[in-house]
């Protein structure tokens, strides 16, 4: 995450995710996006530049 903070604080927008920690005496973070914003990641990864819709 913190390579993306840079960008984060320049663009004035939130992170396009959730997250929450874990329970006590675990160490981390839970991250989740919707499926719809993994959808613009996945086509940016494929490089398709297609819309993929999850089901």
């Amino acid at each position: 995450m913190s390579g993306m903070s840079k960008g984060h604080s320049n663009s004035g927008r939130r992170f396009p995710l959730h997250w929450w920690e874990t329970p006590e005496g675990s160490a981390g973070a839970t991250y989740a996006v919707r499926p719809s914003v993994a959808a613009v990641f996945l086509a940016a990864q494929l490089g398709s530049g297609q819309e993929y819709r999850c089901s």
